[in-house]
Protein backbone atom coordinates (compact mmCIF):
# COMPACT_ATOMS: atom_id res chain seq x y z
CA UNK A 1 0.00 0.00 0.00
CA UNK A 2 1.44 3.33 -1.06
CA UNK A 3 0.81 6.38 1.09
CA UNK A 4 0.91 9.83 -0.46
CA UNK A 5 2.24 12.58 1.75
CA UNK A 6 1.06 16.10 1.16
CA UNK A 7 0.84 19.21 3.32
CA UNK A 8 -2.22 17.91 5.15
CA UNK A 9 -0.61 14.59 6.14
CA UNK A 10 2.83 15.77 7.14
CA UNK A 11 1.84 16.29 10.75
CA UNK A 12 0.27 13.86 13.16
CA UNK A 13 -3.31 14.43 14.17
CA UNK A 14 -2.26 14.50 17.83
CA UNK A 15 -0.21 17.67 17.16
CA UNK A 16 -3.45 19.65 17.32
CA UNK A 17 -3.38 19.29 21.09
CA UNK A 18 -0.38 21.67 21.10
CA UNK A 19 -2.16 24.29 19.01
CA UNK A 20 -4.23 26.85 20.86
CA UNK A 21 -7.04 28.85 19.36
CA UNK A 22 -5.52 32.28 18.93
CA UNK A 23 -7.75 35.36 18.85
CA UNK A 24 -6.45 37.06 15.69
CA UNK A 25 -3.91 37.11 12.90
CA UNK A 26 -2.34 40.15 14.57
CA UNK A 27 -1.90 38.19 17.78
CA UNK A 28 -0.41 35.25 15.85
CA UNK A 29 2.04 37.70 14.25
CA UNK A 30 3.08 38.92 17.70
CA UNK A 31 3.83 35.33 18.74
CA UNK A 32 5.68 34.71 15.47
CA UNK A 33 7.78 37.82 16.11
CA UNK A 34 8.65 36.53 19.59
CA UNK A 35 9.57 33.14 18.13
CA UNK A 36 11.81 34.84 15.58
CA UNK A 37 13.47 36.85 18.35
CA UNK A 38 14.35 33.59 20.10
CA UNK A 39 15.73 32.14 16.86
CA UNK A 40 17.72 35.32 16.23
CA UNK A 41 19.12 35.28 19.78
CA UNK A 42 20.13 31.62 19.59
CA UNK A 43 22.16 32.41 16.47
CA UNK A 44 23.82 35.37 18.19
CA UNK A 45 24.63 33.31 21.31
CA UNK A 46 26.21 30.66 19.10
CA UNK A 47 28.45 33.23 17.42
CA UNK A 48 29.23 35.16 20.61
CA UNK A 49 30.48 31.90 22.06
CA UNK A 50 33.36 32.06 19.56
CA UNK A 51 34.91 34.86 21.64
CA UNK A 52 34.75 32.85 24.85
CA UNK A 53 36.02 29.71 23.13
CA UNK A 54 38.89 31.59 21.47
CA UNK A 55 39.86 33.06 24.85
CA UNK A 56 39.64 29.67 26.60
CA UNK A 57 36.78 30.67 28.92
CA UNK A 58 34.84 27.40 29.25
CA UNK A 59 32.35 28.53 31.93
CA UNK A 60 31.32 31.59 29.93
CA UNK A 61 31.15 29.41 26.84
CA UNK A 62 28.82 27.00 28.66
CA UNK A 63 26.66 29.95 29.72
CA UNK A 64 26.16 30.97 26.11
CA UNK A 65 25.52 27.38 25.02
CA UNK A 66 22.82 27.22 27.72
CA UNK A 67 21.28 30.47 26.40
CA UNK A 68 21.39 29.18 22.84
CA UNK A 69 19.60 25.97 23.81
CA UNK A 70 16.96 27.83 25.82
CA UNK A 71 16.26 30.16 22.91
CA UNK A 72 15.93 27.28 20.46
CA UNK A 73 13.61 25.45 22.85
CA UNK A 74 11.35 28.48 23.23
CA UNK A 75 11.41 29.06 19.49
CA UNK A 76 10.15 25.50 18.95
CA UNK A 77 7.55 25.72 21.72
CA UNK A 78 6.06 28.92 20.30
CA UNK A 79 6.02 27.51 16.76
CA UNK A 80 4.03 24.52 18.03
CA UNK A 81 1.35 26.89 19.31
CA UNK A 82 1.04 28.89 16.12
CA UNK A 83 -1.32 27.71 13.40
CA UNK A 84 0.60 26.28 10.43
CA UNK A 85 -0.55 29.16 8.25
CA UNK A 86 1.12 31.72 10.54
CA UNK A 87 4.54 30.09 10.94
CA UNK A 88 6.44 33.01 9.53
CA UNK A 89 10.18 32.75 10.03
CA UNK A 90 12.06 35.94 9.25
CA UNK A 91 15.64 36.28 8.14
CA UNK A 92 18.05 36.29 11.03
CA UNK A 93 20.23 39.39 11.22
CA UNK A 94 23.87 38.52 10.81
CA UNK A 95 26.16 39.62 13.66
CA UNK A 96 29.51 41.29 13.05
CA UNK A 97 31.76 39.19 10.88
CA UNK A 98 34.72 38.49 13.16
CA UNK A 99 33.37 37.51 16.55
CA UNK A 100 36.64 35.83 17.54
CA UNK A 101 38.38 39.22 17.71
CA UNK A 102 35.71 40.83 19.88
CA UNK A 103 36.74 41.55 23.47
CA UNK A 104 35.33 39.47 26.28
CA UNK A 105 33.75 42.54 27.90
CA UNK A 106 32.05 43.51 24.61
CA UNK A 107 30.73 39.95 24.25
CA UNK A 108 29.33 40.08 27.78
CA UNK A 109 27.74 43.47 27.02
CA UNK A 110 26.02 42.09 23.91
CA UNK A 111 24.85 39.06 25.90
CA UNK A 112 23.22 41.40 28.40
CA UNK A 113 21.58 43.40 25.59
CA UNK A 114 20.15 40.21 24.08
CA UNK A 115 18.87 39.04 27.46
CA UNK A 116 17.13 42.37 28.08
CA UNK A 117 15.73 42.43 24.53
CA UNK A 118 14.18 38.99 25.03
CA UNK A 119 12.90 39.89 28.49
CA UNK A 120 11.14 43.02 27.18
CA UNK A 121 9.65 41.06 24.26
CA UNK A 122 8.30 38.32 26.53
CA UNK A 123 6.74 40.95 28.82
CA UNK A 124 5.13 42.62 25.78
CA UNK A 125 3.59 39.37 24.49
CA UNK A 126 2.62 38.33 28.03
CA UNK A 127 0.63 41.56 28.36
CA UNK A 128 -1.17 40.77 25.07
CA UNK A 129 -1.94 37.26 26.32
CA UNK A 130 -3.38 38.61 29.56
CA UNK A 131 -5.60 41.01 27.60
CA UNK A 132 -6.82 38.17 25.36
CA UNK A 133 -7.32 35.84 28.36
CA UNK A 134 -5.47 32.76 27.12
CA UNK A 135 -4.54 30.97 30.38
CA UNK A 136 -2.46 28.11 28.89
CA UNK A 137 -0.30 30.50 26.92
CA UNK A 138 -0.07 32.88 29.86
CA UNK A 139 1.30 30.08 32.03
CA UNK A 140 3.89 29.13 29.41
CA UNK A 141 4.99 32.76 28.97
CA UNK A 142 5.30 33.19 32.75
CA UNK A 143 7.69 30.22 32.78
CA UNK A 144 9.65 31.73 29.90
CA UNK A 145 9.71 35.11 31.66
CA UNK A 146 11.16 33.50 34.80
CA UNK A 147 13.90 31.73 32.82
CA UNK A 148 14.77 34.90 30.92
CA UNK A 149 14.83 36.84 34.21
CA UNK A 150 17.51 34.41 35.44
CA UNK A 151 19.48 35.12 32.27
CA UNK A 152 19.13 38.88 32.83
CA UNK A 153 20.29 38.58 36.46
CA UNK A 154 23.24 36.50 35.36
CA UNK A 155 24.26 38.94 32.64
CA UNK A 156 23.89 41.82 35.13
CA UNK A 157 26.37 40.01 37.36
CA UNK A 158 28.70 39.35 34.43
CA UNK A 159 28.74 43.06 33.51
CA UNK A 160 29.53 44.16 37.06
CA UNK A 161 32.95 45.73 37.41
CA UNK A 162 33.98 43.11 39.96
CA UNK A 163 33.34 40.29 37.51
CA UNK A 164 35.13 41.97 34.60
CA UNK A 165 38.20 42.67 36.74
CA UNK A 166 38.64 38.96 37.53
Amino acid sequence: MSETIDESTQTNDDSSEHTLTLPSASFSRSLAILANMFLHSSYWFLLLDLTFSANHLPSLSQTLAWRQNICLDYYRRILLILPLSSNIVADVARPVSNMKLMSTSKTIEITKELDLWLHDAVLWVLQLVKEEKIPDLEEMLHQIKEEIAIMVDESEQMTSHRFLEM
